[in-house]
């Protein structure tokens, strides 16, 4: 009975002996297979037993493709609490090729082993490959048209030529025009329907390039006028507007007329300014309204600032020390009046000095503008002459200084020159005693 209960015991023991064998193994993966030059891949190798672990040794080492490291496979656990132990290994090939992962000397001791044994050795493949060149994006610049069109109307199109012009009839209000780009990318902007006046109308169609060149197509289309007005204005013809809607009305104008060449035309009125109005169009079709008094015309042109219109007069500031300038407000240049810049010496604050008349009052001042926060308001002669006191007293304190300072140095001065002069007797005088006193010693 003994003997049997022994041989079942060892039986037992080969087969358990037997399945750890088989079960124990070394496996080493790669979280890719393919990767690009420069990019990461994790190598893990994973020691697997039946049984508890005792201790692990090997090595495994990554050749290629610019790669050159390993990991240790050494491990120890005397409590056996481990059926598995992995081990990470991440590379970074810097070049282009095959990156070898091999193991070598790879030892176990397990609990179900007598003494410690070697693991076959394993091996994989990682393909590094050169990163895709992706070509730069290149965007068209073909800006041209492909075709020109005005309804109703014939022009000669090409696509070099950018400037076109049409006549039509006194009373035709709209002109349909439509465009097609050569480059199905290019954007064109301009077409349609498009509002035309007495006179000359400016209407441009822009093409836009898929890389953003603009090309800009013009057409001059000329209203017929019955009878129209011309007039000249420092040598340049102007047509006088006499349709409604052509200019928006100025706030506290009225409408009114005048009689211009024997023909009464449209203008408008402001009581408070006395002002009247009428709108004039140049050769290119830009229509501004001019101040229209004996024949003669005078542009113009209103500002807003912080809720103040105002019509700049252009009159010629006449304050000591102030110099003709100008500054820019709204994309526009405005003729007006800076301290010159000696006084303003020592000063970052600029006011520029302008005459306007208030569009509602109709009343003409002198206003001054502050540029840092875009604001007008009256000019204060009292303020300015205060400052210009208030240098002057700064300037004679100035003088008084330097005066009292050089009249401290040369007090200075003297007083060193005395010193030195005091000096000199004193030490002759010493000199002249010292050899009287020899001469007595002598006799």
């Amino acid at each position: 009975m003994k003997s049997i209960k022994k041989l079942l015991i060892f039986m037992i023991a080969f087969v358990v002996c037997t399945n750890s064998v088989s079960a124990t193994s070394l496996t080493i993966k790669s979280s890719a297979s393919s990767i690009t030059k420069g990019s990461t891949v994790t190598i893990t190798s994973l020691i697997s037993a039946d049984s508890g672990i005792y201790t692990t040794s090997g090595t495994v080492k990554c050749t290629g493709a610019g790669v050159n490291s390993s990991v240790d496979l050494g491990f120890e656990d005397l409590n056996t609490a481990n059926r598995s132990k992995s081990f990470s290994l991440t590379i970074k090939p810097t070049t282009s090729g095959t990156v070898t992962c091999s193991s070598s000397n790879v030892r176990i001791r397990e609990l179900a082993q007598a003494s410690e044994y070697s693991l076959s050795d394993k091996s994989i493949t990682i393909t590094v490959r050169e990163p895709a060149v992706i070509p730069p994006k290149e965007y068209s610049s073909n800006n041209y048209l492909k075709s020109l069109n005005i309804e109703g109307y014939e022009i000669s199109f090409d696509k070099e030529t950018l400037e076109y012009s049409i006549e039509v009839e006194n009373g035709v209000e709209k002109v349909n025009i439509s465009a097609s780009p050569e480059d199905s990318k290019a954007s064109v902007s301009g077409t349609g329907e498009r509002e035309v006046t007495e006179g000359n109308n400016k209407l441009e169609v822009k093409v836009t390039a898929e890389n953003g060149n603009e090309r800009t197509y013009v057409i001059n289309v000329k209203v017929k006028e019955l009878d129209p007005i011309n007039v000249k204005i420092d040598n340049e013809e102007y047509t006088v507007i006499r349709k409604e809607d052509v200019l928006e009305v100025p706030k506290n104008y009225e409408k009114t007329t005048v009689t211009i060449d024997g023909e009464e035309v449209l203008a408008y009125y402001n009581k408070n300014t006395k002002y009247t109005l009428v709108g004039l169009k140049d050769k290119d079709g830009n229509a501004n309204y001019y101040i229209y008094k004996d024949g003669k015309y005078t542009l113009y042109k209103e500002y807003t600032f912080n809720g103040i219109t105002l019509y700049l007069t252009g009159k010629k500031v006449d304050l000591p020390n102030f110099k003709k300038t100008s500054f820019s407000y709204n994309d526009d240049k405005i003729e007006a009046y800076l301290l010159s810049e000696d006084k303003l010496s020592g000063s970052s604050e600029k006011y520029y000095l302008f005459y306007a008349v208030n569009i509602e009052t109709g009343k003409e001042n002198l206003y001054q503008y502050d540029p840092s926060e875009g604001t007008v308001q009256k000019y204060s002669s009292s303020m300015m002459n205060l400052l210009e006191v208030y240098k002057e007293e700064a300037n004679r304190n100035f003088i008084l200084f330097i005066a009292i300072s050089v009249v401290l140095v040369l007090l200075v001065v003297i007083k060193i020159i005395t010193a030195i002069i005091k000096r000199k007797k004193d030490n002759n005088r010493i000199n002249k005693k010292g050899k009287l006193n020899v001469k007595e010693i002598d006799l």
